[in-house]
């Protein structure tokens, strides 16, 4: 599945790199208990708030609504940790301009 780019915001905090899943369940699943399903995160995008210092992965579907996240104190830590939370091989990262 072909997914557009993000918006420039994502839960009010502007995005700076993202990645989208080139097949269905590379990034994993987030399971909703209470509800009893679970849904695939299709995209990652690396987030952070005007003035904040901390940076954000959060977990998308294929329409850009975040699932869940992550917090760091910079892009290169986001950057290392999202491999080993969603993807255990690199993750290929595009700048958004």
């Amino acid at each position: 599945m072909k997914m557009d780019k993000p918006p420039s915001e994502l839960d009010g905090a502007n995005v700076l790199y993202f990645s989208v899943a080139d097949s269905i369940g590379l990034f994993g699943i987030v399971d909703y208990i209470d509800e009893k399903r679970e849904e695939f995160i299709q995209a990652l995008a690396i987030c952070q708030y005007d003035n904040g210092k901390d940076v954000y992965v959060f977990a998308c579907d294929t329409e850009w609504k975040v699932m869940g996240d992550l917090c760091f104190g910079s892009v290169e830590e986001a950057m290392i940790e999202a491999v080993r939370t969603y993807s255990q091989s690199p993750i290929k990262w595009e700048k958004v301009d």
